[in-house]
């Protein structure tokens, strides 16, 4: 638990900057809604392979992303709702999925310590149909466009997604709750899917947080909020 605690505190650290600047940079302008359809060209990173053959609802017998939506959904779902996803099964924390409960853990430790943050984020994108989910893609670009990539950095994207569930909820919105959970899979399997496969998907998630001195990485993740600030106006831009 040491460890965990030790792991979590880095991974605060490292991810706040980003999400700091984030959150400043929307509160500076008021956020024009993103018309169904816009397109935009965004940079890629140099870990981050865009390619644009991926289907935009991946084949069932996608292993990445079958993982990938359990582990998501079952997170934003129990933390705006305080239940699994229907259909569930035994829920997803069951067997022996260390995955899920790092998650769980590391997600949680990240929000308690900077909800202010993602609350702000979440507010200031002003969600209120379906139509709006397309800011979380961008949001998602921005938090990675410096290039680096991380597990801490994965963490505070779900951990994002997870508090506008919560808010999702509070509005009576509960039916738009699975469809944040399915855009940031969606982002993760496809933007990101390189980086994903190359350090072992979701085994390579659990062993980092299990097995490694996290505090240089977690130092960049948090600063990753307020790098996310520094690619400007970004997200502004590509929210229009």
């Amino acid at each position: 638990m040491a460890a965990l605690e030790q792991t979590a505190f880095a991974l605060a650290r490292s991810s706040v900057s980003s999400i700091v600047q984030l959150h400043g940079n929307l509160c500076c302008q008021s956020l024009p809604r993103k018309s169904p359809g816009a397109g935009s060209s965004l940079p890629q990173s140099p870990d981050q392979d865009d390619d644009h053959s991926c289907p935009r609802f991946p084949p069932a017998a996608d292993p990445l992303y079958l993982s990938t939506s359990r582990l998501v959904r079952g997170f934003v779902r129990e933390f705006a709702l305080g239940s699994d996803p229907p259909s569930s099964g035994l829920g997803w924390l069951a067997g022996k999925d260390r995955a899920a409960g790092t998650l769980k853990s590391m997600g949680r430790k990240v929000i308690d310590k900077h909800r202010a943050v993602f609350t702000g984020i979440v507010n200031r994108l002003n969600i209120s149909d379906r139509g709006d989910l397309n800011a979380i893609e961008k949001v998602g670009t921005e938090m990675f466009s410096d290039g680096e990539m991380n597990w801490g950095r994965v963490v505070s994207f779900i951990a994002f997604g997870a508090v506008m569930g919560e808010r999702l909820a509070d509005m009576q919105m509960q039916d738009l709750i699975d469809l944040v959970a399915e855009e940031i899979t969606q982002y993760l399997t496809q933007q990101k899917r390189e980086w994903l496969q190359k350090h072992n998907g979701w085994d390579g998630f659990t062993e980092f947080f299990e097995e490694n001195d996290l505090e240089d990485s977690t130092k960049k993740v948090l600063m990753v909020v307020a790098s996310v600030g520094l690619a400007g106006a970004g997200i502004l831009h590509w929210l229009r």
